[in-house]
């Protein structure tokens, strides 16, 4: 069990000529109650543009992440992104993305962990009979300027989204997502256990599902019973991870 907090707030500002402003900070908490379980502090921010031409519209800024990571770990992100995104039709549009983003570890135990990541993506979102919103997603890209021991990684992946309106009062949200990453330096691990070495070059595959029911129950109030299933499966054994959260 855990105890988990978030507070947040954002500004956004229309300019002349189809400009606007946004800025946004958010702050997240979580406390287990199990003892020797990890406890998570993010504070995350984001400022960024944009502007819309007639069914096109341009966005782009830079956006972070401050995190503490248990035993005295912390981690810093920072990015920066852009965005285009265009409508083909009443029904049908098309988002490309891409980031450069890096991850670092200022100090500690982790801090071979710290990299550069470069990623892009296309997305296609399709609406059907004002009450279902699927969204298909494909993304690529590479870390780098790393010391991991398996050092840089190419990636690729996609995610599926189906949001469905049953009603003025109900609404299920739910997604899937995949992504292979292949490393490329082969390490020497203790496999199958301690006692066995081999040379082996880590290749992961991470999954995650979710869905959300949300209730209108009152002007202005909604009730949110959610799920999360996290699998992370890889054939270098420290790297195999999969959980199951509730949320209310």
């Amino acid at each position: 069990l855990f105890t988990n907090l978030r507070v947040g707030g954002g500004l956004d500002r229309r300019l002349d000529g189809g400009y606007a402003l946004d800025a946004s900070l958010d702050y997240r908490f979580r406390e287990h109650e199990e003892p020797g379980v990890r406890d998570d502090r993010d504070l995350r921010w984001r400022l960024g543009t944009s502007r819309a031409m007639g069914e096109t519209n341009w966005a782009g800024g830079f956006r972070g992440r401050v995190s503490y990571r248990g035993n005295g770990d912390h981690r810093n992100d920072y990015s920066v992104f852009a965005n285009f995104d265009r409508r083909i039709d009443t029904a049908n549009q098309l988002r490309f993305g891409a980031e450069l983003r890096r991850r670092s570890y200022p100090q500690g135990r982790l801090r071979e962990r710290s990299r550069s990541t470069a990623d892009a993506s296309m997305r296609w979102t399709h609406a059907l009979h004002d009450r279902v919103r699927l969204a298909a997603t494909a993304h690529v890209g590479r870390n780098f300027q790393t010391s991991r021991p398996e050092g840089e990684s190419a990636f690729h992946g996609a995610t599926i989204e189906l949001d469905y309106t049953l009603s003025d009062r109900w609404a299920l949200h739910s997604f899937g997502r995949w992504e292979h990453d292949v490393f490329n330096t082969d390490a020497i691990r203790f496999y199958p256990d301690e006692n066995d070495q081999a040379i082996l070059r880590r290749n992961d595959n991470l999954y995650e599902f979710g869905a959300r029911l949300v209730w209108r129950f009152a002007e202005g109030w909604t009730f949110r019973p959610e799920v999360l299933y996290t699998h992370d499966k890889s054939n270098v054994l420290d790297f195999n991870y999969s959980a199951t959260e509730y949320w209310i």
